[in-house]
């Protein structure tokens, strides 16, 4: 009953002004019509704390490091950075990172892209979403074969994930060192988030 009586209201105010405004325009030889439309934006970024370490517990090689990048005007960034170096076959990173609905709409999590931004290394899912890993075309035949994987990545589950505003989610990223690196070699990738409201 109160929703009808709301309703009713509603078109009564809509016919009195539209009259009101017809009646103006008569009077007044004119039309002014403004439009003023705010749409709900949707965007999810990577927001602090991030939180990187290895699995060295008593000799000191490898190094890593990750960061967050292209800073978002509002709050957060576009991308996850992670970059290792003086990297050796088992070498395993993890990284704890922290996502945000900083839009005004709930956000679904559509893609998870990692890519490297150099292009010596190209990407490819074991497992669609959650297991991958980075390879190098060392036969240089433009395609992947068994043997040229590189660094071996998992990650969690965030595909079909919806936050809402404000909405904040904990996830892992955890890199391993294979067989076919370099020694001593630095590598980096990134880490983006795609999504769609």
């Amino acid at each position: 009953m109160k929703k009808e009586g709301t309703l009713t209201f509603a078109i009564v105010i809509l016919i009195v002004t539209s009259i009101a405004g017809i009646a103006y325009a008569h009077w007044t030889g004119q039309v002014e019509v403004k439009v003023t439309a705010y749409i709900g934006c949707f965007t999810i970024r990577f927001i602090n704390p991030l939180e990187c370490s290895d699995n060295e517990a008593t000799k000191n090689i490898g190094l890593s490091n990750c960061y967050y990048t292209e800073p978002d005007p509002i709050e957060g960034y576009k991308k996850l950075v992670i970059q290792i170096s003086n990297a050796y076959p088992d070498y395993t990173v993890d990284c704890n990172f922290t996502i945000k609905n900083i839009g005004t709409t709930i956000s679904t999590i559509t893609n998870i892209s990692i890519r490297d931004p150099d292009e010596k290394l190209r990407w490819k899912w074991i497992t669609q979403y959650t297991e991958g890993f980075l390879w190098q075309d060392l036969n240089e035949n433009d395609a992947y074969d068994p043997g040229e994987e590189i660094i071996y990545i998992t990650i969690t589950d965030l595909v079909n994930v919806s936050l809402n505003p404000g909405q904040i989610r904990k996830a892992e990223i955890t890199t391993k060192i294979l067989a076919n690196a370099e020694e001593c070699h630095s590598y980096g990738f990134e880490v983006s988030i795609e999504y769609e409201s």
